[in-house]
């Protein structure tokens, strides 16, 4: 074990909001008689000078005497040690020291024996992961050379890679989605058990999946995330089926995810994901057989099938109606249309200027214009009768608005006169 005491290295979490919080949590755990620990990703951040987005709490104190000092915390993993303590805004994970029993389902341990920290970090992840650090004397506490690892940039797993992956396969992802966020190496021997292992991922929840390949696509470095994904196997693992459609257009798929901004939205990462196999299926086929699966919210879910809908009517404006591209990018839907047209036009040889050029020309005539000058009470004035052709009418006279043709409600009464009914 290599304990040492840093000032220096605590100052990521003095300068977080929720910093005096976790730290009280620590002292009233202490205060009674028990060991309280910040663990795992916080305590890598904050060695590698990164803001930790959250903070768990390790302690000797189990469940029950986490809650008589918390009244108000909540069991969502008691069984497991884990407590939640509210605070507002934020909450603070609290887990009483464990071991892990047997893993039969690839997924979650049958259950837990309260213990050790030194036994609690040698049933984590990776070594980098496995850290401590006690905020009340300022000491990092490493049983498992996760410092070393740390300054080699190195991602490894406690133990034997095979083992840690037997337990559960989520760490097969898990694995690429932590060397992109780090920008670590994975080491050789768990790079192979990866490799060896991909397709065993598919066990894993829907839900899961989706979580890891989102958080992956967030980070700075997805690119070297994606690119692990394809040598290792685990794409065709976790998205068998939309995976030989991805690796049809390999080198353009990775090239796109070049030209993403670090906040893009998940439902334009998405996009970006699955525009090889929405280019090769359709749209239901790809509803039903390669989204539908990841269990997204039916609104992200819906931005995503209209981004890939309508990206064309971005990346070639001048090839349909003004009007048409002017309801299009004012769809509720479009909300980030322009961005996914903007990445896909670096790769899909689109005029850049002309068609940005186009695109400002077209929403600044029509935007003036959105609100609609007709209603169904004036079509059913001039005798028209509820129906197909009702719609087809306020569309039309809708889409003269955005062109620019009709400017005024008396103009649009005057053409409505015209109209056959």
């Amino acid at each position: 074990m290599d304990l040492f005491i840093s000032v220096k290295a605590v100052k990521p979490f003095e300068n977080h909001e929720q910093w005096n919080a976790v730290k009280e949590v620590c002292l009233r755990l202490n205060e009674a008689g028990f060991e309280a620990l910040l663990a795992g990703g916080c305590v890598r951040d904050m060695i590698m000078g990164r803001e930790p987005n959250d903070f768990d709490v390790a302690t000797s104190a189990t469940p029950d005497q986490v809650e008589a000092l918390f009244p108000k915390s909540v069991g969502v993993g008691k069984a497991f040690g884990v407590m939640i303590l509210p605070f507002e805004g934020f909450q603070v994970e609290v887990a009483t020291f464990r071991e892990d029993l047997e893993y039969k389902d690839g997924r979650r341990p049958e259950g837990v024996r309260f213990s050790t920290a030194q036994a609690d970090s040698k049933r984590r992840d990776f070594t980098v992961n496995a850290l401590f650090f006690d905020p009340l004397k300022n000491q990092v506490i490493d049983y498992i050379d996760g410092q070393k690892d740390i300054q080699r940039k190195l991602l490894r797993t406690v133990g034997l890679a095979n083992h840690r992956f037997d337990e559960d396969k989520l760490r097969l992802l898990r694995a690429v989605r932590f060397a992109a966020q780090l920008d670590f190496d994975i080491e050789h021997e768990t790079l192979q058990a990866v490799i060896e292992r991909s397709s065993e991922v598919g066990v894993v929840s829907r839900e899961r999946i989706r979580d890891e390949l989102l958080k992956l696509l967030h980070t700075p470095k997805r690119l070297k995330g994606l690119m692990l994904l394809l040598s290792t196997g685990l794409l065709s693992g976790a998205f068998p089926e939309s995976a030989p459609f991805i690796l049809e257009e390999e080198t353009n798929w990775l090239k796109r995810f070049e030209f993403v901004k670090p906040s893009e939205s998940d439902a334009v990462l998405l996009a970006l994901f699955f525009y090889p196999v929405f280019k090769r299926t359709g749209e239901q086929d790809f509803k039903n057989r390669h989204l539908k699966t990841l269990k997204l919210d039916t609104a992200i879910s819906n931005e995503i099938v209209h981004l890939l809908n309508n990206v064309e009517s971005v990346l070639k404006p001048s090839e349909i109606r003004k009007g048409e591209l002017a309801e299009t990018l004012f769809d509720a839907k479009s909300t980030h249309l322009k961005e996914f047209g903007d990445v896909l036009a670096k790769t899909e040889n689109a005029v850049e200027s002309d068609r940005v050029q186009w695109i400002e020309t077209v929403t600044q005539t029509a935007a003036p214009y959105r609100e609609a000058f007709l209603n169904g009470a004036d079509l059913k004035a001039i005798g028209m009768q509820p129906g197909p052709r009702m719609g087809e009418i306020l569309r039309e006279a809708q889409l003269l608005q955005y062109e620019g043709i009709l400017t005024s409600r008396d103009a649009a009464l005057n053409w409505l006169g015209q109209q056959k009914t």
